[in-house]
């Protein structure tokens, strides 16, 4: 019998990782808001660090780039908004547990998580028979763009949800 034994280790040291995120809401008026967001990290896959090697590094398991841009009407007077963003993701490689995408001599080997591009759309309103009740209905990826977000689990498409908010 062949027995196969994945575990982790410790490492010692450390990697210099270096990022920004940045974030911006911009009032167009009173009724229209454009918001954007930005994450980078410098690196995500670090060749030289204590324990790795060029064929097995260490990795962030994360992406460098991601960001959204979203575009919101609300009409507060009479209750109602609707919201509606993009959502992107770089492709990053894996190296964890016995999730690895970038090793090709490790007995299993999966691809990188591939790159993720979403819309998303939500629509709000207060009831007109109850003021301080709110219906909510928000669809993500309407799109149904079917791409796994990590290595090892399931495609995710369009995810609908609603939601009724009482203030009190």
């Amino acid at each position: 019998k062949n027995y196969l034994l994945f575990t982790y280790q410790n490492a010692t040291g450390q990697v210099d990782v270096r990022g920004i995120d940045l974030a911006m809401d911009y009032l167009l008026t009173d009724q229209i808001t454009l918001s954007a967001t930005y994450s980078n990290l410098n690196r995500n896959v670090f060749e030289k660090a204590p324990g790795a090697t060029a064929a097995n590094p260490l990795t962030a398991n994360a992406a460098k780039n991601r960001a959204t841009a979203t575009f919101r009407w609300a009409d507060e007077a009479k209750g109602t908004s609707f919201e509606f963003r993009s959502r992107y993701t770089d492709a990053f490689p894996v190296n964890s547990g016995v999730f690895n995408s970038y090793n090709v001599s490790t007995p299993i080997r999966y691809d990188a998580v591939p790159v993720n591009f979403f819309f998303d759309a939500g629509y709000s309103m207060k009831l007109p028979f109850a003021q301080n009740v709110r219906w909510a209905l928000n669809a993500q990826n309407i799109l149904d763009n079917k791409v796994p977000s990590f290595v090892g689990v399931p495609d995710v498409g369009r995810f609908i949800t609603t939601r009724i908010q009482y203030t009190f």
